[in-house]
């Protein structure tokens, strides 16, 4: 192959004649619109009806040459090297120096990764004649990429081989803006990611078939110490299936999805007992190097491509891995907001922060079909941009004073301690928000808010793509590029653009604008890479694969079957000497659905004790109309901006708009804002935001006024009920999903075995239930509560009416709609069993569950 650096002079000629035809920025060019903020794209022609196409057009268009800005520096200032520097306009280069440097080397290849990583969005921008000279560059700098270089290979994987791939088939389809027809051979590209693959499948050459994190591209594993080959994470092993996978159906050779698939199929099989998959392992010998999960970085493209790989491939077996392993997540990490880092053995939390690569989840979700559980995960990443003006890599969602007992020695992040009988200062409260505090322009929020405007169309998404496009140009745009945030509050700079600002952040901002986009007008089933890179089969791709794909490379064929064979010593070594761990886990579960049944509310010990000293029901009665008025003057969680009315003439001109008339989240989500006052103790904005005037995109007075509809744009009371878990465990039953029926007003749970968690809320009289509604006392009129199997109950029935209900409001991290029954089986929890044992669970006449003589108002057991 030519080397890159040593042979760079050799194409400096031909970079000019290539890039002159380019719509280049000259550094003139690029100072005055430093100065003037904004790119000569001629006068937007914008109408009162708002996002219309002409405005949509002009987004588009200003995204477009952002790209262009981005990629001409780059191509101008640093190539061949793999990055350019936005502030210094200089090459970022691998550290030839320091090989431990691994932030830098897992990624700079030495392989000009900027130019392959954006080849897609050329596409995506339908750019014929760009492509073609990218290409004509690409492949006169490589033959191979045989290049000293130790790379991670699921980066490698994601970034290059990924790209080559969709390029390669954007240029042979006929039905694409970029199809080059004869001015490509029609197989260089794939060419080129079957050698680079070629170069990573050693990694794959360990007893497990689990692979190493990295791999030298020339010498292998020459020179690399156990430190670089003995951690790697569920991501990384997992995740190069969905790219090797393709690439046999491009290249008709089964080794890369046999190999790769081995390894995805193996992480899956190390989960726990209650589906959830640990985060890092040692490759080598499977041990843990942690236990936690949740669904940010080091695990995230996990289930990515576990639902993407079904969709692309058509793989039955990968979506039960995506439905065993999501519902796994909504019984032990979903929060309201967010999905919490839990232990995978018990499911307890682990850390009390997100991160920002989980912001990829609510499009997934969406890919997946449950919006419903997008609409609030998006927003609670929307609300973090508002807060900082950008994604930090950590946010803590709890303060210091409500941490205490989650964690242990008070550890809020690591290397970071807060001495809570001390005042904290600034920079520590500072640090105890965000502890890992900078935001390299990572595509993960933009791509959910892509895929949630695809699928709902509300210009609610709309909006934040121009704040997103608005801080580009005044808070990231660089003289060569655009520079991540080093620090969040302070506003250091970052003086790097990593290559999916190029591959991913612009694309999805593009592509949310461009509604007439090939992409969005044809039936290809596109799906996404992880790194941002279209992919398709077409119906004869996938038959041709399996009719005349091969795998007949013996030596990988003798290392699976190697692997097989001690996967097989492996457990009956485990069979052996792991009994009694294996006892000591089936003990705890044991204990833990014991301890369950016989007190399924620990926080509520004495609950009886207080029907005796409980208010009587007559005063409730009579107090209720007077607490009623209070309710009608509590104020909402709301901030609304200053809009003096809406006028009669903006009404019924609204009448006869049909473009995007108005927005349903702004209208009818009416818990629009609680995510600011939930967590104000963490979501503090930087001085630098909140003096420049900084404010949250929903409450902007121009997109409110126009996309709020004033009939309907009410914020929801905020709750004053106790909410509790209550958490039941079958060690040996299999998890069905509950189903959800809106015609009958029921969620049904066929069965319940495995973990289950119901969410339950304690609601009195005069007090404001999760719905936002008061509780009226006629909910405890006609109330049952004589257990029909014993007589426990029978003298607090008598003598007492009772003080508080229950109600469920979600069932393994599903809500519950306001007015549905939740139905569960009656044979699963009342066995002969339990029902010789003191249990606090109960049934009355009603056939409604009880708790400590309780009712739980709308569980039905059926």
């Amino acid at each position: 192959m030519s080397d890159v650096l040593h042979d760079a002079k050799k194409y400096i000629t031909f970079l000019i004649i290539f890039i002159i035809p380019l719509q280049l920025l000259t550094l003139s060019t690029v100072a005055a619109c430093l100065d003037q903020k904004s790119f000569s794209i001629g006068e937007p022609k914008f109408t009162e009806e708002g996002f219309t196409k002409a405005e949509l057009n002009y987004n588009k268009e200003k995204v477009k040459q952002f790209f262009n800005f981005a990629l001409d520096n780059y191509l101008t200032k640093g190539y061949p090297y793999d990055e350019i520097r936005p502030i210094s306009c200089v090459p970022k280069k691998r550290n030839f120096d320091n090989l431990n440097d691994l932030v830098t080397n897992d990624v700079l290849g030495n392989f000009t990764i900027t130019l392959l990583d954006s080849l897609t969005t050329v596409a995506i921008l339908g750019d014929r004649k760009q492509m073609k000279e990218l290409i004509d560059i690409v492949l006169n700098t490589y033959d191979d990429f045989a290049i000293d270089s130790t790379v991670q290979v699921f980066e490698t994987s994601i970034r290059i081989i990924g790209s080559l791939m969709s390029t390669h088939l954007y240029v042979t389809d006929p039905r694409k803006k970029v199809y080059l027809g004869e001015d490509y051979d029609g197989e260089s590209l794939i060419r080129l990611a079957e050698d680079i693959a070629e170069r990573l499948l050693p990694a794959y050459m360990t007893k497990t078939g689990l692979p190493v994190s990295r791999i030298n591209l020339l010498t292998k594993f020459k020179e690399l110490t156990v430190d670089f080959l003995n951690e790697n994470n569920a991501a990384g092993m997992a995740s190069p299936m969905f790219e090797f996978t393709m690439l046999s159906y491009l290249t008709k050779d089964k080794k890369y999805e046999k190999i790769t698939r081995y390894a995805f199929d193996k992480i899956w099989s190390m989960r726990s007992p209650l589906d959830l998959v640990p985060m890092s392992f040692n490759p080598q010998d499977r041990s843990l190097y942690s236990t936690m999960t949740g669904i940010g970085a080091s695990i995230d493209s996990f289930y990515e491509y576990a639902l993407k790989g079904a969709v692309l491939f058509d793989d039955e077996e990968l979506y039960k891995v995506w439905n065993t392993a999501y519902d796994a997540l909504k019984v032990n990490a979903q929060g309201d907001w967010f999905y919490y880092n839990v232990e995978t053995q018990a499911g307890q939390l682990t850390t009390p922060w997100i991160d920002a690569l989980g912001g990829f989840f609510p499009g997934l979700q969406t890919l997946d079909g449950d919006v419903q559980d997008a609409i609030p995960k998006h927003l609670m990443y929307m609300n973090l941009w508002d807060t900082f003006g950008g994604i930090p890599e950590r946010w803590s969602f709890e303060s210091n004073k409500l941490t205490k007992g989650i964690l242990p020695s008070n550890h809020l992040s690591d290397g970071f301690v807060i001495d809570s009988a001390e005042e904290e200062s600034e920079e520590s409260i500072q640090r105890r928000n965000i502890p890992l505090e900078w935001y390299p322009l990572r595509p993960e929020f933009i791509e959910s808010t892509y895929f949630l405007y695809r699928a709902t169309k509300d210009p609610f998404y709309l909006n934040i793509g121009v704040r997103i496009l608005r801080d580009l140009e005044e808070r990231f745009m660089g003289p060569c590029g655009f520079a991540g945030i080093q620090n969040l509050y302070t506003g250091e700079v970052q003086d790097r653009m990593e290559s999916f600002v190029l591959s991913e952040t612009l694309k999805y901002l593009y592509l949310l604008f461009d509604e007439d986009n090939e992409i969005h007008r044809n039936r290809d089933n596109i799906i996404f890479s992880t790194e941002g890179h279209p992919l398709w089969l077409t119906p004869s791709m996938k038959r041709d694969y399996k009719e005349n794909g091969v795998f007949n490379d013996t030596i990988w064929i003798n290392h699976l079957e190697m692997c097989e064979y001690e996967e097989m010593k492996y457990l009956e070594r485990m069979n052996k000497e792991g009994t009694e761990a294996e006892k000591g886990f089936f003990q705890f579960a044991k204990k833990l659905l014991s301890k369950t049944a016989s007190d399924p509310i620990k926080s509520e010990p004495s609950s009886i004790r207080e029907e005796k000293n409980s208010q009587n029901f007559m005063e409730d009665e009579c107090n209720f109309k007077e607490t009623e008025e209070r309710y009608n003057e509590a104020p909402a969680q709301c901030i609304k901006p200053s809009i003096s009315h809406y006028s009669s003439k903006r009404m019924d001109h609204d009448k006869s708009v049909k473009w995007l008339q108005y927005s349903d989240i702004l209208s009818h989500y009416d818990r629009l804002f609680e995510v600011p006052r939930r967590f104000e103790d963490t979501l503090t904005q930087p001085k630098l935001l909140s003096e420049a005037g900084y404010e949250p995109m929903t409450l902007e007075t121009s997109f409110y006024s126009r996309y709020a509809n004033p009939k309907y744009s009410q914020c929801r009371i905020k709750s004053t009920s106790m909410v509790m878990d209550l958490i039941f465990m079958s060690v040996n039953g299999t998890y069905h999903r509950p189903t959800v029926s809106s015609k009958n007003s029921t969620i049904h749970c066929e069965t319940f075995q495995g973990k289950r968690r119901l969410r339950l809320e304690k609601i009195s009289p005069d007090l404001i239930d999760t719905y936002g509604h008061l509780v009226s006392p006629q909910l405890f009129q006609e109330v049952q509560r004589r257990d029909i199997y014993n007589d426990n109950c029978d003298s607090l029935a008598e003598l007492y009416t009772p003080s508080a209900l229950y109600r469920v409001i979600k069932v393994d991290g599903i809500d519950v709609p306001e007015g549905h029954t939740v139905e569960l089986p009656h044979d699963e929890l009342f066995t002969n069993e339990t029902l010789k044992e003191a249990s606090s669970l109960g049934l009355n006449s009603l056939h409604q569950l009880m708790i400590d003589c309780t009712p739980v108002i709308n569980i039905q057991i059926k």
